[in-house]
């Protein structure tokens, strides 16, 4: 191997601890996301069904807004 090649490999043996670093931080982040989610589709179910919606409907509703698609 030339040492280009060997300064290649270098760099990116440097890359892979901060690579995993940055995927622990981001999974994190994406779990309080989902609880919060999780959270808030709650207490807008009970909204929904404290307005008189019917638990079935409001139960769908909830599951609409928590996955955040139409």
């Amino acid at each position: 191997m030339t040492k280009r090649s060997l300064g290649k490999v270098a760099g990116y043996i440097q890359i892979i601890p901060s690579f995993v670093l940055i995927l622990f931080r981001m999974m994190g982040v994406f779990l309080r996301f989902r609880s919060a989610s999780r959270k808030s589709s709650k207490y807008f179910e009970k909204g929904l069904i404290d307005k008189g919606v019917t638990k079935e409907q409001a139960k769908e509703i909830a599951r609409v807004y928590k996955r955040g698609r139409y």
